[in-house]
């Protein structure tokens, strides 16, 4: 046995025997008597602190809270009774109140939830009276009161321990006298808004979940548009494996490209049916806020014009009404999820299957293999973070409009990688770098400030499947990229910058969409800002409205020899006098060059126009003048 155990029976047992009595059993007992009983228990709880200490924290709260509780019985006794005696000078009036008016409502605990109803709807015994003063006085919402923070601690979990249960059971007698009586029972005005507010809440929920189980079950048909989905995307990605090693003739390129199109405008069909499912249950979501922000409005509007008692009920509904708000809008930000996520599924599609007839017309792309998209990563993310070491170094935040000097990193910079690209293929890395301040300029927790991050972006599954990719970024691609970091920034309130670099380059609409004026309106946020880089040719595309960007934008930029590339593209074009195409390994080694700057002058090649570059089984990456 714990040696505080016998020192807490004792010290509890006066306690115990106050508390076994209610207010007007205390009121009726001799003054002098109260006294005595308040004076052994103030000397026990004395002991008890010094003597108790070592006991569970759970249990010395609870022992603290009825303690407290006793004294306040007995105070509360006195000053109902008008007594001139030092009791109550260790209370509030507030609590003084709070601890006589409940007492008023435990007839509560002594009849059945029938009864109650019984005597209620008859207006017997004053139960009626009893329960339309609990609403309006406000005590409907107890949480509301001990938030309170002139009431002690021990008080506030002594009030919930012994009057949870009888508002519980108001609670269920109310709600009981409405569903068998109707809202007649009550008296006209405030109780009788807040009783239609919350059925109507109720009615709300109840239809979002009626609504919920009709959305499942219209969804049900769509359980296989993944495996669909999955089934053209694998049908494209074989198509431009055979363009890549040319083992299809033209024609026979073209009718599976007319073949797979006519399958995405299935598909397609498919999407825009689920997409109305969703657009349904978003419009119902709607309505619902429209109603609850109307009867919001109504209940705002009668709050000016009733007495203080009835504001605080009204306070209390309008508070209901705005968490039921919140939870709409939690589902309707989570099918928006789903809306965007299957809009970026078709995007990359219709992306994909452009650039397949692209290529089938005859536009040139360029051919990376999958060592140059590592030696291109490596590059690019040891550049940035060579740059993001030169300190002292000072970042930027124009959301605080504050510049922070750095001068180490410490815990604060990050490197992970997205896969695998094969052996000696790309990893996709991330280099991130935080800049971290207390939350209360001295003291508190770190949180993020300025995010600065750069972003290797290349096709893994085609460096696995084929060792090399030529296919440009889309912009369902670099919109999923961006996905994962709005909602986090602007959940934190910071401001995330990144630069997403591919070496095969980017597709002309996100570029085109990445400089409009729309751009930032469709697309990021204010905690977020972007930039692209082309890895080959060393261009930096951003918005021009993004005032922001230009500022980390020299992070980000690339950079190498041009004279160097310029004589490596000088050496290719005199090849072509007696070759018909030139191997890039040759040119690696006859001219002792990098291999970086000999396939930047491939690329160059390719992207002036007249040149393209293929793979060639057993022989590698080659650049050939176009034929017509």
């Amino acid at each position: 046995m714990a040696e505080w155990t016998v020192e807490y029976d004792r010290a509890l047992k006066v306690v115990e025997r106050v508390l076994r009595n209610d207010l007007e059993r205390l009121k009726r007992t001799p003054e002098i008597k109260r006294i005595e009983l308040y004076n052994e228990i103030a000397g026990n709880l004395e002991r008890f602190e010094t003597e108790c200490i070592t006991m569970p924290a759970d249990i010395y709260n609870d022992a603290a809270s009825r303690f407290a509780l006793a004294r306040l019985l007995l105070a509360t006794s006195s000053w109902v009774n008008g007594e001139d005696n030092p009791m109550t000078s260790g209370f509030g009036e507030n609590e003084l109140k709070l601890a006589r008016d409940f007492e008023r409502y435990h007839i509560f605990d002594i009849l059945t939830i029938d009864e109650a109803v019984e005597k209620i709807a008859r207006k017997k015994e004053g139960l009626y009276e009893l329960i339309t003063d609990y609403y309006e006085l406000g005590y409907a919402n107890l949480d509301t009161l001990l938030d309170d923070p002139t009431i002690l601690k021990d008080l506030k979990i002594a009030f919930k321990n012994r009057y949870m249960k009888v508002q519980h059971k108001i609670e269920k007698i109310t709600f009981g006298c409405i569903e068998r009586y109707g809202l007649s029972w009550l008296k006209s005005g405030i109780l009788v808004k807040v009783a239609e507010s919350e059925a109507m809440r109720e009615r709300v929920i109840a239809e979002g979940e009626q609504r919920l189980r009709e959305l499942e079950s219209r969804l049900s048909e769509f359980e296989s548009i993944d495996d669909e989905n999955l089934t053209l995307t694998n049908r494209i990605s074989q198509l431009e494996g055979e363009l890549l090693k040319e083992s299809v003739e033209k024609e026979g390129a073209e009718r599976t490209l007319e073949s797979l199109a006519a399958e995405r405008d299935r598909l397609l069909q498919r999407f825009a049916a689920m997409d109305q499912v969703w657009a349904d249950q978003l419009d119902t979501i709607d309505a619902r806020r429209r109603e609850i922000e109307a009867q919001e409005k109504e209940l705002q509007a009668r709050m000016e014009r009733e007495r203080a008692e009835d504001r605080r009920l009204l306070a209390n509904e309008i508070v209901e009404l705005d968490n039921l708000k919140r939870g709409l809008a939690e589902k309707e930000n989570a099918l928006n999820s789903e809306k965007k996520a299957i809009g970026l599924r078709k995007g990359e599609i219709e992306d994909r299957l452009r650039e397949i007839g692209e290529v089938i017309a005859g536009k040139p792309l360029r051919l990376v293999t999958g060592e140059d998209a590592k030696l291109y990563e490596l590059n690019y993310i040891a550049r940035f973070d060579a740059k993001m070491h030169e300190f002292p170094i000072r970042i930027y935040n124009p959301i605080e409009d504050k510049n922070y000097k750095i001068n180490s990193w410490g815990d604060g910079h990050v490197r992970m990688s997205a896969g695998n690209g094969g052996d000696a293929g790309p990893l996709n890395p991330r280099s991130v770098y935080a800049v971290e301040a207390r939350k209360y300029r001295v003291f508190g927790e770190k949180v993020k400030k300025v995010v600065v991050e750069a972003v290797s972006f290349s096709h893994l599954d085609e460096y696995k499947e084929y060792g090399f990719d030529t296919r440009r970024v889309g912009l369902s691609e670099f919109l999923t990229i961006l996905g994962g970091l709005i909602p986090d920034a602007e959940t934190g309130q910071y401001l995330h910058v990144i630069g997403v670099a591919s070496p095969t380059g980017w597709d002309e609409r996100v570029v085109s969409e990445i400089r409009s004026k729309e751009f930032a309106h469709n697309y990021v946020s204010r905690f977020v800002s972007v930039c692209l880089v082309d890895s080959i040719t060393g261009e930096v595309f951003y918005n021009p409205a993004d005032e922001r960007i230009a500022l980390f934008a020299p992070f980000f930029k690339p950079e190498f020899d041009r004279e160097r590339v310029e004589r490596v593209r000088r050496f290719v074009l005199d090849a072509f006098s007696v070759k018909d195409c030139v191997w890039l390994e040759d040119v690696v080694s006859e001219t002792s060059e990098a291999r970086d700057i000999v396939h930047r002058a491939f690329c160059e090649l390719v992207d002036a126009g007249g040149y393209r570059m293929r793979w060639i089984e057993d022989v590698g990456a080659v650049v050939e003048r176009m034929v017509g």
